[in-house]
C-alpha cells in the first residue's frame, strides 16, 4: 500500500522521493509523507497531495481492470532496463528519476514485455493528424509484437 500511495502523492518520478525511500524504507517514507516530517526539498513536491491517500481504491480499480501495480520490491521489476533513469541528473529536470511504480494492464511480465518496446509520447493539445498518424504507427508496431509504453496522457 506505501508504494501505491507515495506514487499518487508526487506527479511522476521523484528524485528527492526515491532518494528518501533508499534511506528509510517505503513504508517509513509513507509515514513522513503523510504526517509532514519530511525535508525541505520533499515538502512543495507532496503538498498538494499528501493528504489523500487512495491506495486501496486504486489497488482495487487496477485488479478490477485486469491489471497490477509492480514495484522495486517485485521480481518482475525492470531494473535494469530503467538503469539509465538513474543516471539523469535531477537538477537539471525534476522527473529525472526512476518511477516509483508500474502500473501494468495485460497478462505478460514486465520483463518480457520491455524486450521489444516503445515509448509514445507527445502533446497534450495534438491535432487530429498527429492523433491519427500516432495510432497508426503505434497499431502497427503492437501488431508485430512491440510492447507501446504510455504516461497515460488523455490523446494516448
Amino acid at each position: 500500500m506505501a508504494w501505491v500511495y507515495l506514487s499518487r502523492v508526487v506527479e511522476g518520478p521523484c528524485a528527492a522521493l526515491s532518494a528518501l525511500i533508499e534511506q528509510v524504507g517505503v513504508v517509513e517514507a509513507a509515514r513522513a509523507v503523510r504526517e509532514c516530517a519530511l525535508p525541505e526539498s520533499l515538502r512543495g513536491p507532496t503538498e498538494l497531495r499528501r493528504g489523500i491517500d487512495r491506495a486501496e481504491r486504486d489497488l482495487e480499480t487496477v485488479d478490477r481492470l485486469g491489471g497490477r501495480v509492480v514495484t522495486p520490491d517485485d521480481p518482475e521489476w525492470p531494473a535494469w532496463r530503467l538503469l539509465g533513469l538513474g543516471q539523469l541528473d535531477p537538477s537539471r529536470d525534476a522527473a529525472a528519476a526512476v518511477p516509483l511504480v508500474l502500473w501494468v494492464r495485460g497478462p505478460l511480465s514486465v520483463l518480457h514485455a520491455t524486450e521489444q518496446a516503445l515509448a509514445v509520447v507527445g502533446a497534450r493539445c495534438s491535432t487530429g493528424y498527429g492523433e491519427q498518424v500516432t495510432g497508426e504507427i503505434a497499431g502497427d508496431l503492437a501488431a508485430r509484437g512491440w510492447t507501446i509504453v504510455s504516461g497515460a496522457a488523455p490523446v494516448l
